[in-house]
């Protein structure tokens, strides 16, 4: 039996106010790996600004998008 080879899997979820809700949106990330079986392997977030990322985060998110 062949095995698949695992991807690894990484969400990113902005939204453009504090008012708005990071968790609603983790929540449909997680909900949608796990539905289509993919292991997430970590999930970054972003509010309002874009000051939340670090610079080693964004220069990661840039190496593997």
């Amino acid at each position: 039996k062949a095995e698949r080879s695992r991807r690894m899997i990484y969400g990113y979820h902005r939204t453009s106010t504090t008012d708005q809700h990071l968790d609603r949106g983790i929540t449909e990330i997680e909900t949608f790996c796990k539905t289509n079986n993919m292991v997430l392997e970590k999930i970054y977030t972003d509010q309002q600004t874009g000051k939340n990322l670090t610079d080693q985060d964004t220069k990661f998110l840039k190496r593997i998008f």
